[in-house]
């Protein structure tokens, strides 16, 4: 007989279960268990920091923001390691591959070193250049790309590159006259040193000359001319009054001329001063003979006609300055221009003319002042005159009783009528001045006292210039 247990629930401590029923299943809850973190088994537990300031505190802070500064710490010396003992120099000037030592070195040689650094430090190239005739960059720039714009790199040092001479040294030493663009040498000079291709141009009427040895530059000429594949010429040019300084060998180029649209661009101060140099230079004057032409007989001059005011020394000065300019700016001349391109250097040149220049121009001085003490002087009338000069073209001083008293020149003559011919000039130079954009009168002339040159063409047999590239000695 089995027993049957009762499914009645009762209530007691203990519940009963049956042996063979199984657990019921829990219900599901809607809970990741990933998300349930255990409890913890303690509180957390609140800590409350009370802070008091004290003066003492402002002190530490501070002391805490200069701990971020490194402190200089001087490196102490160990005795037991031994130090090697160096020999001090003193400063040195160097000039390129030379060393020279300052001045007051117990070297012995130290002051002529020193004064040798200043000689090549006041022989810095400083230029003298008249402002006034410069171009647009752009006219200028396209000539000088075309030849190409990068320079002959010298490598000579700086105190002999830069030691210039006088013409008269050149003319003295090379032959050749002093004022010409391309000077014709004798034989026997040119037999003795072999050189007879010399170019000089000035950087008053030739503003975009080379600057610096080797440089590239312009070259302006009243006509234009094919200079072909000739030889390089020795290239001088003047830096200031009778300083001329070897520059290199250059080749000229053919550049197209200035064209009449380039003539209108330029300022007019730069247009009015180059037709004041063309009227008054001995260089213009084949300009000035074509412009004359055109005025008086409506057509340009015949090579015979040209050729025959040559031999006449006609000047054409029959016209003025502004029919110059008119005649630029109707494109009826044009402004010719050659590029200068230097394609060598002949280092024993310039040393041989840099150490010959100094001995030969103080024997040059000696001899003019050895001159000047043998002249006679100047014979004087009574009363302290002199009249060796007057001749009768200046203010006489008559002589009577009491004081001097001035009276009109006795002889009317050249005194008289350079007087008129002043007058007329500055009455002529104040009224074209009032066109000339405040150019200054004393600008438009490049002559110096020293020499007259332009830096452009000139015939020794032919003071008014040449319309063709002067001959020289084969």
């Amino acid at each position: 007989m089995s027993l049957q247990l009762s499914d009645t629930k009762k209530r007691s401590a203990s519940p009963s279960f049956h042996a063979s029923a199984r657990p019921p299943a829990p219900a599901a809850l809607d809970i990741d268990v990933d998300d349930v973190k255990p409890r913890s088994s303690k509180k957390p537990r609140m800590k409350v920091e009370v802070v008091i300031e004290r003066s003492s505190s402002r002190t530490k802070e501070k002391g805490k923001h200069r701990a971020s500064i490194v402190p200089k710490v001087e490196p102490e010396e160990d005795q037991k390691v031994p130090i090697k003992s160096e020999r001090v120099t003193p400063d040195l000037v160097a000039t390129d591959s030379k060393e020279i030592p300052k001045a007051g070195d117990s070297n012995d040689r130290s002051d002529e070193a020193w004064a040798s650094a200043n000689v090549a430090l006041s022989a810095k190239i400083k230029l003298d250049i008249k402002k006034g005739l410069e171009l647009d960059a752009a006219t200028v720039q396209t000539r000088i790309d075309a030849v190409g714009r990068d320079p002959f790199l010298v490598a000579l040092d700086p105190a002999i590159r830069d030691t210039w001479v006088s013409r008269a040294f050149i003319s003295a030493v090379f032959g050749g006259n002093s004022v010409a663009a391309f000077p014709s040498r004798s034989p026997e000079k040119i037999a003795k040193h072999g050189l007879d291709n010399f170019f000089f141009l000035s950087l008053g009427l030739h503003p975009h000359a080379p600057r610096e040895p080797g440089q590239p530059g312009l070259w302006f000429d009243s006509m234009p001319y094919d200079w072909g594949d000739e030889k390089p010429f020795y290239t001088f040019v003047r830096l200031r009054s009778n300083d001329w300084l070897y520059f290199g060998q250059y080749r000229i180029f053919k550049s197209p001329s200035s064209s009449q649209q380039e003539w209108l661009l330029q300022p007019t101060k730069v247009r009015n001063k180059w037709a004041r140099y063309i009227w008054e230079k001995p260089w213009g004057w084949q300009n000035r003979a074509r412009i004359t032409f055109r005025r008086d007989e409506g057509r340009e001059p015949t090579d015979d006609e040209l050729d025959d005011a040559l031999a006449a020394k006609r000047s054409f000065k029959e016209i003025t300055w502004q029919d110059v300019r008119d005649a630029y700016d109707r494109g009826e001349e044009l402004l010719a221009v050659s590029a200068i391109k230097c394609v060598g250097y002949d280092e024993q040149f310039q040393r041989k003319i840099s150490a010959e220049f100094p001995i030969w121009d103080e024997a040059d001085r000696a001899q003019k002042d050895a001159k000047k003490k043998k002249k006679p002087p100047a014979k004087r009338k009574e009363g302290g005159q002199k009249t060796d000069h007057n001749h009768g073209t200046e203010d006489e001083v008559a002589i009577t009783e009491g004081p001097s008293q001035r009276k009109k020149n006795v002889r009317k003559g050249a005194g008289e009528k350079k007087g008129k011919d002043r007058a007329a000039k500055r009455r002529a130079d104040a009224e074209s001045s009032e066109e000339d954009d405040d150019v200054e009168l004393r600008d438009w002339n490049l002559d110096d006292d020293d020499d007259d040159y332009d830096g452009m063409p000139a015939l020794a047999s032919m003071s008014q210039g040449t319309r063709s590239r002067p001959r020289r000695s084969v």
